[in-house]
């Protein structure tokens, strides 16, 4: 790895109601290996003992600071106020259930050079019963792989596929690319209760010159399939994540980000026929809903047959079939999907 000097990273982590998990959060951090650090606790409005612990810590350790929001306001407000108080020249999100390898900012921090705005690096999903035993496998060296602007803008959408993390965390980022961003006028579309780190997340990757790509797990992201989420019947955050979606493909049709565009397209399509299926399963008597859906996928479907792509084809598959039969591809995909194999493959990957 590539030596430099330290310099302040700060260390993002909303806060809400989940003192059973928080103190494993944190100790995650306070551990790192790279030192210089500022640890943002952004308690928003626990109504559980979440602040105590929150404030336990910063009474035991100078770097951690904690802001409370005194109304609930979101994840998507804690998350902007810590980046917006944060004094690091570098930004890291946590979620407040997750954990970090003690050696991943010195990781990420290696590759943070002049030239490079985000640093990247790997995960894995561990549903919560796996969640303590996991074992870290150390490195003497990582390697990785140099993104220049467009090729990380083509790697939208598929960067999951690498077991590199779409959403925020799991990296860290130029804190001068915050006030490049054009998010602000997103969050005016919809209240941003969900799935606004990906809509953050491609800005940022919008505005970076050059972003790095690290060969080594180092976040651990907890799946509990109680949590929001992993459940169907949220609606709110099924549709938003529709919405979301829409925002995301909009923004890619830009000539250098084909390949992006193609891929997002792909997987977006599947996420509105899938929150079609989610609507009509569980709010059957809301057809305004089950328009929205229909209309978001119609609105693409047009494009994505017009694509010069090769496309993974049991995806193409899906789409299709939602295409030609709604219900069929209801009942024949949606609920094998999301009564067996979601299932099935998170508790494969934790293990």
């Amino acid at each position: 790895m590539a030596e430099r000097q330290e310099c302040k990273v700060s260390v993002i982590i909303p806060v809400y109601n989940d003192e059973r998990y928080i103190r494993h959060c944190v100790d995650s951090i306070i551990g790192q290996t790279y030192r210089d650090l500022e640890i943002l606790l952004v308690d928003d409005a626990s109504s559980d003992g979440s602040l105590a612990i929150c404030k336990e810590y910063a009474a035991n350790d100078s770097r951690v600071k904690v802001i409370r929001h005194e109304q609930n306001c979101g994840l998507s407000k804690s998350r902007e106020t810590g980046y917006t108080q944060a004094s690091g020249e570098w930004i890291c999100f946590m979620d407040h259930d997750d954990c970090m390898n003690s050696r991943a900012v010195e990781y990420l921090m290696a590759y943070a050079d002049e030239s490079t705005d985000i640093v990247a690096a790997r995960y894995k999903n561990i549903i919560t019963k796996n969640f303590e035993q996991y074992v870290w496998e150390d490195a003497q060296c990582t390697k990785a792989h140099i993104l220049s602007h467009d090729r990380a803008v083509n790697m939208l959408g598929s960067f999951g596929q690498h077991d590199v993390p779409e959403c925020l965390w799991g990296k860290i980022y130029r804190r001068t690319l915050f006030e490049q961003t054009e998010f602000c006028k997103y969050k005016k579309a919809f209240p941003l209760l969900y799935f606004e780190d990906v809509l953050l997340t491609s800005s940022l990757v919008k505005a970076c010159r050059k972003m790095m790509i690290i060969n080594q797990y180092i976040y651990i992201h907890r799946v509990d399939f109680d949590s929001v989420s992993m459940s169907p019947r949220a609606l709110e955050f099924n549709l938003q994540t529709a919405r979301t979606a829409d925002i995301v493909i909009a923004r890619l049709e830009e000539p250098y980000a084909n390949k992006a565009y193609a891929k997002v397209l792909q997987n977006y399509l599947l996420v509105f026929s899938k929150n079609w299926y989610l609507v009509w399963w569980y709010h059957k008597k809301d057809q305004k809903l089950l328009d929205e859906m229909e209309g978001l996928f119609y609105k693409y479907y047009d494009s994505y047959k017009r694509l010069n792509v090769q496309m993974p084809i049991v995806p193409d598959l899906c789409i299709r079939l939602f295409r030609l039969n709604k219900v069929l591809f209801c009942i024949v995909v949606c609920r094998v999907w999301f009564e067996c194999v979601s299932k099935i493959r998170y508790c494969i990957k934790s293990k």
